[in-house]
């Protein structure tokens, strides 16, 4: 019932309630997937932890944001960006590199899902390769998320014999793009597509 209550166009996004059991009360907290990510269930879950333990132990909570943003003030921050000219600038290069999207050609092997514009490729590493990329990523203080970009394009390319391919990427949005604004305690949908 407090999931059907959820509404993205009309609200609520976020419904509670506290259920009654025979080992005792749950709270349930429901909120549309649009409104919070992963990252921000930590947070959410860790300051309720922290009023709940608050006002067990002083019988109130003192529970304030140490940082003054809210998720509006990113919004502003990533829509004044986009409407900036070092973005727009960037404009001509990203439509020069959307006019090469190629369909990856097919795969024997890949797993079949519903939507049929999209296919599935799973790349498993032993555990030998995965230490000598970790041992390699440590000591050349290289990010582990490039290594692995890197080595599944060259596959890729490898495979298909195109020598450029394109993979979108998906993180939490939570990058310092900007100065002067520190959303690593925020709630909301940051999840970003690149």
């Amino acid at each position: 019932e407090i999931f059907n209550q959820i509404d993205i166009e009309d609200g609520p996004l976020i419904k509670s309630a506290l259920v009654k059991l025979n080992a005792g009360h749950k709270l349930l907290i429901a909120v549309h997937h649009l409104a919070i990510d992963i990252l921000s269930w930590e947070i959410l879950v860790s300051d309720l932890e922290n009023i709940y333990l608050d006002i067990q132990n002083n019988g109130n909570s003192s529970l304030e944001s140490s940082f003054g943003y809210t998720y509006k003030d990113w919004v502003d921050r990533i829509i004044d960006y986009a409407a900036g000219d070092k973005l727009i600038k960037t404009i001509p290069y990203w439509l020069d590199v959307c006019s090469k999207i190629k369909e990856l050609i097919p795969i024997n092997g890949i797993q079949k899902i519903e939507n049929n514009d999209k296919q599935l490729l799973t790349l498993k590493f032993d555990n030998n390769l995965s230490e000598k990329v970790i041992n390699f990523v440590s000591k050349n203080k290289k990010s582990i998320q490039n290594i692995i970009l890197l080595t599944i394009a060259q596959s890729l390319r490898a495979y298909s014999g195109e020598q450029e391919v394109n993979v979108l990427m998906e993180n939490n949005g939570r990058f310092s793009a900007f100065d002067n604004i520190d959303v690593s305690r925020v709630v909301g949908w940051f999840t970003t597509v690149y």
